[in-house]
């Protein structure tokens, strides 16, 4: 039999596709066939890191901010395999390729410092006494630092005594955010004592309590400058050098407005959530991004497996709805009940810290890369870590 020409590319299409097709959906399978498993509990027999797949994680240096009530552990830069190149002695500590900000506590008489380093280490001012806490933001556009800070009692006793007569309140009854420039000029301070009355209406659920601490809307933990302008129909809120700032136990975002400090936005997750939110950003793509940590109760022996977990969120800033978030399948997986924290890094990856532990994951929520707190408590377990930040080696190569 003769074959006609068009006969004959038919069958030689069919045969390609006979052998094409098998590979291709070979390759799909393996592609999207990662393993998406939850980030492994703390475990005492475990340390360091645990899994790293250099070719889909970020390589950078971690700067590890750990977390003890009992002693200042100071903080630790070390590589991707978990080894350590350098020690600070500050309990928060951040790195630019401006300078160093680290901070710490003194004792509990004295508070506070803040000591801004140049890049050999020398000290070019520091500030003692001052109680910052939490978080350090360095705006390397405009040179300036962000911290929350604790505010002096005698700032905010007269509205104590006007409202319930609570003269000797707990340290996170009053709370605010402060700003100074490189040079140490202080630029910028805001006061949660000046808007109870606001950040009780954001959350309602919430009433000002000086004798709990736990009833108050005025502890924050995080700020975060805003570096571009999100909208172009937006002169007001998301414009650079207003400030994006996280109150965890109003559990509630809100931006400040630069000049004037006025609250122009916020922002509260569902009721299906209860306290604390830790560490607010913005990603590449101009969303709201935040640790959510999904405390429902006041006291850590809550068990209730339906609210032991804590998310990463991502927010349309303008809409308000969600457009990515990550917790894991298991609950308790993830889940702290303080502190944690999300970073997007270059690459497209949220390096997350929760506890005694730090993780990255991919958009598709694959972990490339997993490391445990050697440090233990005395029962043995990990050590909390307050943050852990990955600088990219542009910047570490300043300094090593």
């Amino acid at each position: 039999m003769i074959l006609t020409r068009q006969r004959r590319r038919a069958i030689l299409a069919s045969l390609v596709l006979l052998i094409v097709l098998p590979v291709g959906v070979w390759t799909l399978t393996k592609i999207f066939s990662a393993e998406i498993r939850d980030p492994r509990w703390p475990d005492p027999g475990v340390a360091g890191v645990t899994y790293w797949n250099p070719k889909k994680s970020y390589d950078g240096m971690n700067l590890v901010v750990p977390y003890n009530r009992r002693m200042s552990l100071g903080c630790d830069v070390m590589d991707m395999a978990g080894e350590v190149q350098m020690h600070l002695s500050g309990d928060f500590c951040r790195f630019s390729p401006g300078g160093v900000a680290m901070g710490g506590r003194l004792d509990a008489k004295n508070g506070s410092f803040l000591h801004w380093l140049d890049r050999d280490f020398n000290t070019l001012w520091h500030l003692e006494r001052d109680p910052l806490h939490h978080d350090i933001e360095i705006d390397g556009v405009r040179r300036e630092i962000f911290f929350p800070v604790q505010e002096e009692e005698r700032t905010y006793l007269p509205y104590l005594l006007g409202h319930g007569g609570c003269v000797t309140p707990d340290e996170n009854v009053f709370q605010g955010v402060r700003g100074y420039s490189f040079s140490g000029e202080k630029i910028f301070q805001w006061r949660t004592v000046d808007h109870l009355e606001e950040l009780m209406k954001i959350n309602s659920e919430i009433e000002f309590d000086c004798h709990n601490r736990f009833a108050s809307v005025s502890k924050v933990n995080g700020v975060f400058v805003i570096d571009r302008k999100l909208r172009a129909d937006d002169d007001k809120i998301f414009i650079p050098g207003n400030l994006l700032v996280s109150l965890d136990l109003c559990s509630c975002l809100i931006v400040l407005d630069r000049r004037t400090g006025d609250i122009l936005w916020s922002y509260k997750p569902g009721p299906h959530y209860n306290l604390h939110i830790h560490h607010v950003t913005l990603t590449r793509a101009g969303e709201v991004m935040f640790f959510q940590n999904n405390f429902n109760n006041f006291s850590e022996t809550s068990q209730d497996p339906d609210f032991r977990f804590s998310e990463v969120v991502m927010i349309d800033p303008y809409s308000k709805k969600r457009t990515w978030s990550y917790k894991a399948k298991r609950n308790a997986a993830l889940f702290a009940s303080w502190g944690g924290s999300a970073q997007e890094l270059p690459n497209g990856n949220i390096l997350i810290t929760h506890r005694g532990a730090a993780f990255e994951i991919t958009r598709r929520k694959e972990i490339v890369w997993e490391w445990i707190n050697p440090l233990r408590t005395p029962d043995g377990e990990p050590d909390d870590v307050y943050r852990v930040t990955r600088m990219p080696h542009t910047t570490w190569d300043i300094y090593k």
